[in-house]
């Protein structure tokens, strides 16, 4: 459960660190220093992230608390 976040962050590291000295950097990691991109993107990752939690505990909610079935009904 905890391996997903460490792998990510162990390739961040030197994504971030080696593409400031890059002549042409895929994602400049110096565009957040703006103070309004690094909040809007902080505004789309809660949500992005919200809306996915929302999806993952909502399926097993219908299933198992209100007894609705995967299946359409034939």
């Amino acid at each position: 459960m905890v391996g997903g976040p460490l792998v990510s962050a162990a390739l961040l590291a030197p994504f971030a660190v080696r593409s400031p000295r890059s002549d042409r950097p895929l994602l400049d990691p110096r565009v957040f220093r703006v103070r309004r991109l690094r909040a809007g993107s902080l505004g789309v990752w809660t949500a992005f992230f919200g809306l996915f939690s929302l999806f993952y505990v909502n399926a097993p909610y219908l299933q198992y608390a209100k007894g609705y079935s995967p299946r359409p009904p034939s």
